[in-house]
């Protein structure tokens, strides 16, 4: 929604008194009335009273161009003058001095003279910037972008989608343009997780859709260019203008709370209060308060969950220096904060479940609510971490979730269906021998989950990322109905799977071979995964549907250390479900598996049953493998496959004869059989998002040299 600014207003005085002062006896006539002395025998008439003022009304904004709304500064052209048969009077015009995004907003003048009141009203219109432009190949590419929002308070998450664009040489351009962003917020940081820690900058990103947190105040340029690969487009229309926090919650508006006397560090004019009890602490928002902030190095305890139910703008964070505040469980279950509103912030808290209370769930966003930021926050001791339901444009960044209760019950760490352009983003989820899942995502749309460094699921069943579909009403026996919903348009990207002993990482498919569930649309590309113990037998497993062929699923530039102690390993498999229909168009391109163990090893596996499959430009090398070492075993019909190598000389190809970092894959200089020897497809970044082909012709793996 647009941001409307504050309308300070200017007066104005004049005056047009149109009397005869000496001829009617006047002794004063000043800017403020008229004073008459009247003569005795009541000759002169008293002045006719003056009719009310009339208006007229200028009101222009600056001169700029049509496009997208933007930040501008309205007053110097506004215009305006009050005048009078029979006086003057005071005119006040509108003014917009500090940054606003406007769309329309109504232009008010009122006038007051010795006559009466008069006004007139007029509705201006600001849409863009004079520097907003769309460049490039216009004909070729039609961008399309949509921000979830346009302004707020920091930290403010925007979820940004132009999967809407449209190209004349692809009809599916969520798969096959390039999509490169800028946020810019240059001062944004690196990623602490995922595929390449410390490397990843923040601040950039690619995919058609696109989630950024702005974690500062200020006004921010976005700039998206998509590519063909020949043809690109740039975009730089959408400006966002992120809020003050101490501007929005000034004064009793923010509440400070302190285990002890110190407050140093609150921010000016704030409440303030001493208190242990985090229920009590969470009591002092409602009407009036809206941001809720702890002392950093103090612990409050917490005996039942609490509840964030005002409506926002919000904010639950901290105070001062020091050491996050830390929110200890007390005896009782239940989760330490649901969320139940929109708009709302949770950031630099330590969560503890308390050993002995691993009931305890850190946080729900229940219900149908939007826009909830959680950031920065540690979650430990507890039984489950975050549970999502049926919300929009939330994000959870920055977050480390670890040591849950292996004897948990609950169906995963992060746990979110349904919903829709949402995103998880650079966390830290380990929990240690957990019972179930580490992310479970049911019924997700436009759900992106990137940077993250992921582990340790429960044994046997416990999957790293699990996406599916939910059947509604629930179907638990056969025959079951897909009820015509799909999960789709997600990204699987950058994420780091650690060597974990789980059978599977990533699963892209129905809950199970009863499920008459549909998916279709799913990137996975550029994550970084390790099997090293334990019983794993397939990295990433590929079960979507494509029934109208503009709705593929693609996996890309991935690295896959295939290196288990189990007796065999698949790095990627599309396979079948029984329930499920028939499985295709799945494009698997330019991915690197690799095997130091001495097991059987299969790089890519397509199904019987499957159809349609394009596997190109993978890369593989095993070694030390024994029995089958395989780059593709194909059972599928209509599979397309090319520039697919097997090489077990890993020095003849990489920067290291034994890697083990995503480095270490980068493909060495001088004579190498991968480089310049692959088949054009699209796909224009490798897992560095460096522009590939690089020298006219594709390279093979997941490194463009």
């Amino acid at each position: 929604m647009p941001h409307y600014s504050t309308d300070s207003r200017k007066n104005h005085t004049g005056v047009l008194l149109i009397i005869l002062c000496t001829a009617f006896g006047l002794t004063a006539c000043n800017n403020t009335g008229v004073t008459t002395t009247v003569p005795v025998n009541n000759t002169v008439p008293p002045p006719v009273n003056p009719s009310a003022p009339s208006v007229t009304l200028s009101a222009s904004p600056p001169s700029i161009a049509s496009g997208a709304t933007s930040v501008v500064t309205w007053s110097s052209t506004n215009t305006t003058s009050c005048t009078s048969s029979g006086g003057g009077g005071t005119g006040t015009t509108g003014s917009f001095t500090t940054p606003a995004l406007i769309t329309t907003t109504t232009y008010t003048v009122t006038c007051t003279g010795p006559g009466g009141t008069a006004s007139q009203s007029t509705t201006v219109s600001v849409t863009t910037s004079s520097a907003c432009s769309t460049t490039g190949a216009t004909g070729a590419i039609t961008l399309s972008i949509v921000p979830s929002r346009l302004t707020g308070v920091a930290p403010l998450s925007v979820f940004f989608d132009a999967s809407g664009t449209t190209a004349t040489t692809t009809t599916t351009p969520f798969h096959d343009l390039q999509y490169r962003w800028d946020f810019g917020d240059t001062g944004a940081g690196t990623w602490a997780f995922g595929a390449r820690p410390g490397a990843s900058n923040k601040n950039l990103e690619t995919g058609a859709i696109a989630v950024h947190v702005f974690e500062s105040p200020g006004v921010y340029t976005v700039n998206l260019i998509a590519s063909d690969g020949v043809n690109s487009v740039s975009n730089n229309c959408a400006l966002i203008v992120v809020q003050n926090p101490d501007t929005v919650f000034s004064g009793s508006n923010t509440v400070c709370v302190s285990t002890g006397t110190d407050f140093t560090g609150c921010p000016s004019g704030a409440t303030t209060y001493q208190t242990a009890s985090f229920n009590t602490a969470m009591g002092y928002i409602g009407s009036g308060v809206h941001r809720l902030l702890f002392k950093a190095g103090d612990t409050w305890t917490g005996a039942t969950a609490a509840s964030l139910s005002v409506a926002g703008p919000g904010l639950v964070g901290s105070f001062g220096a020091g050491t996050k505040p830390i929110i200890r469980a007390g005896n009782l279950g239940g989760v330490f904060i649901t969320v139940q509103a929109d708009d709302w912030r949770v950031m630099g808290l330590d969560l503890d479940g308390n050993t002995g209370n691993a009931p305890y769930g850190a946080i729900s966003i229940g219900g149908a609510y939007s826009n909830t930021t959680v950031l920065n926050v540690h979650a430990h001791n507890i039984g489950s971490g975050i549970f999502g339901s049926g919300g929009t444009y939330d994000v959870v960044q920055e977050m480390v979730i670890d040591e849950i209760d292996p004897a948990s019950n609950n169906a995963a760490a992060v746990y979110w269906t349904p919903s829709t352009t949402s995103a998880l983003l650079g966390n830290y989820i380990n929990p240690t021998g957990y019972g179930d899942h580490v992310i479970r995502m049911g019924g997700a749309k436009k759900f992106i989950i990137s940077h993250n460094t992921l582990g340790n699921p429960g044994a046997g069943n416990g999957l790293v990322i699990k996406l599916h579909q939910v059947n509604n009403p629930p179907c638990s026996a056969a025959p079951c109905v897909w009820d015509g919903t799909y999960t789709e348009k997600d990204i699987i990207a950058d994420n780091h799977i650690l060597p974990i002993t789980t059978a599977w990482q990533i699963v892209v498919a129905p809950q199970n071979d009863l499920a008459a569930e549909h998916l279709r649309d799913i990137i996975v590309e550029r994550n970084w995964l390790e099997s090293k113990t334990g019983t794993a037998n397939s990295q990433i497993s590929i079960t979507t549907v494509d029934l109208d062929g503009f709705h593929p699923s693609t996996v890309r530039n991935n690295i896959l250390d295939m290196s288990t102690s189990n007796t065999g390993i698949t790095g990627i498999s599309v396979q079948t479900y029984t329930g499920a229909p028939i499985v295709n168009n799945v494009h698997i391109y330019n991915n690197t598996c690799y095997s130091s163990a001495a097991v059987n090893f299969r790089c890519v596996e397509i199904g019987n049953g499957v159809t349609s499959a394009r596997v190109y430009n993978n890369l593989a090398s095993a070694p030390n493998g024994s029995g089958q070492k395989e780059i593709l075993i194909d059972g599928g019909t209509g599979t397309l496959q090319a520039s697919n190598l097997l090489n077990n000389t890993p020095s003849a190809l990489f920067v290291s004869g034994t890697p083990v970092l995503p480095v270490d894959y980068a493909l060495k200089s001088g004579t190498n059989p991968a480089v310049d020897t692959g088949t054009a497809v699209p796909v224009f970044g490798d897992f560095l998002s460096n522009s590939r082909p690089n020298g006219g012709a594709w390279d093979i793996g997941a490194y463009e040299r």
